[in-house]
C-alpha cells in the first residue's frame, strides 16, 4: 500500500531551504515555485499569521492575565502579540547586543496630542545605551520595522497607550 505524506505551508517552507533537490522538487510540484520565493511581509499579516510562521498555537501560547490589573490586561496582550510578530518578520534573527557592528531597527513613536501614537520613524540603534524599546521588538532591518509600525499599529496603541 502506498502511503501518503501531508504537510502543511508553514512545514513546507521552514523545509525548502534544506530539502534535497528531489524533495525541493516535489515541494514546488505541490505548492508552485513563487510559494517559496515569497516574503515574509507577505506572509504575516497578523498575529495568528505570525504564529502559523513560527508553529506556535495562537490561542494556548497567550499568557494569562487574570492576576494583573485588569486596566494592563490589554496591554499585555498586545505586548505578547508584538513579541510573536516581531519573531516571525525577523525569520530566526535575534539581536546581538554584544556585537555594536550589528544594525538593529525599533519603532519611534510620539503622542499626537489625545488621538494616540503617531509613527515616527525606526530608528537604527548601532551602540546606545537608551532603552526607549525592549529588545524584543527589534528588528533586523529597518523595512522590517516600518512595516510593522504600519500594519500593526493598532497592537502598537494597545500596548504604549494606558486605554
Amino acid at each position: 500500500m502506498k502511503k501518503s505524506l501531508e504537510i502543511n505551508e508553514n512545514k513546507a517552507y521552514e523545509l525548502y531551504p534544506t530539502a534535497s533537490p528531489e524533495f525541493k522538487q516535489v515541494l514546488e510540484d505541490t505548492f508552485g515555485r513563487e510559494f517559496f520565493n515569497r516574503k515574509i511581509t507577505d506572509r504575516v499579516k497578523t498575529y495568528e499569521d505570525a504564529c502559523a510562521v513560527l508553529g506556535i498555537d495562537p490561542h494556548t501560547s497567550m499568557p494569562d492575565t487574570s492576576d494583573c490589573p485588569k486596566e494592563d490586561r490589554r496591554a499585555y496582550i498586545a505586548f505578547h502579540k508584538l513579541v510573536v510578530i516581531t519573531r516571525a518578520l525577523n525569520e530566526g534573527w535575534r539581536p546581538d547586543w554584544s556585537n555594536t557592528d550589528q544594525p538593529k531597527w525599533f519603532n519611534w513613536w510620539y503622542t499626537n496630542g489625545n488621538a494616540g501614537l503617531a509613527y515616527a520613524c525606526s530608528d537604527y540603534v548601532p551602540s546606545d545605551a537608551d532603552a526607549y524599546f525592549g529588545s524584543r521588538l527589534c528588528f533586523k532591518s529597518e523595512a522590517l520595522a516600518d512595516y510593522a509600525a504600519e500594519t500593526f499599529k493598532g497592537l502598537y496603541e494597545e500596548y504604549l497607550m494606558f486605554k
